[in-house]
């Protein structure tokens, strides 16, 4: 009897350090360490590194009016902080129609050097790390890769800067 109790005891433990190890590795959420993003579409280069510099993560699609009204929103304060070079704005699409963002580009004024569009492959990947399925969300990460803000205001992005 003792030894079966002994036995629970350790696989529970077992059990609870595991999911609690798995949940604070993949958790696209404040405080977690953010999900790496790594693209392997030529037109945006291979991986993304969040170390050094803070990085606003801002996933939109032309379906979700909030989540294409906050790209021209990060936009803009990512135009007027251009000289901080310890900032990055990466607006990533994940639209299925490169000619529907690119369209959506043009018509919004959006910079291209901050716009990402993601291939199918990729962007279901990369909606599946940073849970997109419940909606865009934008994500403010800090020089150490931790995620300190989910969807932030301007306000809230100057500040932590």
């Amino acid at each position: 009897m003792k030894k079966t109790a002994t036995l629970f005891a350790l696989f529970a433990l077992i059990l609870i350090s595991v999911s609690a190890h798995t949940d604070r590795v993949v958790r696209a959420a404040e405080g977690y360490k953010a999900p790496a993003i790594e693209i392997n579409d030529s037109s945006a280069g291979a991986a993304i590194s969040f170390d050094g510099k803070w990085t606003l993560v801002n996933f939109w699609t032309s379906s979700d009016p909030v989540s294409r009204i906050a790209a021209g929103n990060y936009d803009d304060l990512a135009r007027g902080i251009r000289s901080n070079s310890d900032f990055q704005l990466l607006s990533i699409n994940v639209d299925r129609s490169a000619a529907l963002y690119s369209a959506i580009v043009a018509a919004d004024g959006l910079s291209e050097g901050t716009q990402i569009h993601l291939n199918p492959d990729e962007a279901t990947r990369v909606a599946e790390e940073y849970y997109l399925e419940r909606g865009c969300n934008s994500y403010l990460i800090d020089p150490t890769g931790k995620i300190r803000a989910v969807n932030p205001s301007t306000e809230t992005v100057l500040a932590m800067l």
